[in-house]
């Protein structure tokens, strides 16, 4: 799969409980030339959110306080970030199904490839970036 590589502005904000894991996206994330925030605690995202305005959120499905379901609901419902690419990643066999009827826009299931995190991350943000290009081009 060739994905073109989003500018060097691009930001990512990785919501998961679990340190090990959460330190590993960030850091990978990170050497593909992405801005990479972390938040362990669920109940600050919304904050991180609105003060970074990331192109993509990836969001673990089981998480103390708010689990990544109701977050992606809220986030969806919410009009200035619901435009916002989100990537829903669980060990939950159904999690899948409970992303797609939350709204998250693509689900990967733990344990996962790098690789694969890398290119469906970078797929979004693209999407989303020519989803902009396309409203300011409808506007002039």
């Amino acid at each position: 799969m060739l994905v073109k590589i989003p500018s060097q502005n691009s930001k990512v904000i990785v919501c998961d409980d679990d340190p090990d894991i959460l330190d590993a996206i960030v850091r990978l994330l990170e050497l593909e030339g992405l801005t990479a925030i972390g938040v362990r605690n669920s109940a600050q995202l919304y904050q991180e959110i609105d003060e970074h305005r990331p192109d993509l959120l990836i969001v673990d499905l089981w998480m103390p306080q708010f689990n990544g379901e109701d977050i992606i609901r809220h986030i969806k419902s919410h009009p200035e970030r619901s435009k916002m690419a989100i990537l829903l990643i669980s060990a939950s066999m159904i999690g899948d199904r409970v992303g797609a009827q939350a709204g998250a826009d693509a689900f990967l299931a733990k344990p996962f490839e790098m690789e694969e995190l890398i290119a469906i991350s970078k797929s979004l943000i693209q999407a989303g970036k020519q989803h902009d290009n396309r409203k300011v081009k409808a506007g002039n």
